[in-house]
């Protein structure tokens, strides 16, 4: 009768093989073969960002809505704020 046992992982190994199951998917093996293909991983970068000086497009509309609710209750809140000095100064509201 044939005994195998396996291989105890260390901590560090066991938060690698989670990381690469949220990185990957859960379908896939996780378990190294070898050293060398452990330490095959590289990042490869979108052709924008391997050339200097190129623009990329990102989505701002979301981004000057934002500002433009901002500065429209800004400047309401400083209009109610003048407003309010001036019906003061000029004695409409008694406080």
């Amino acid at each position: 009768m044939s005994y195998s046992q396996s291989k105890k992982l260390t901590d560090t190994e066991k938060k690698l093989q989670s990381l690469r199951a949220q990185l990957y998917g859960k379908d896939k093996d996780l378990t190294p073969t070898s050293p060398s293909k452990t330490n095959s991983f590289s990042f490869k970068s979108s052709p924008e960002e391997a050339a200097p000086g190129t623009k990329t497009t990102a989505d701002t509309g979301y981004l000057r809505h934002d500002l433009l609710k901002i500065l429209l209750l800004a400047s309401l809140m400083i209009g109610a704020q003048v407003a309010l000095y001036f019906s003061l100064k000029s004695n409409f509201i008694k406080f």
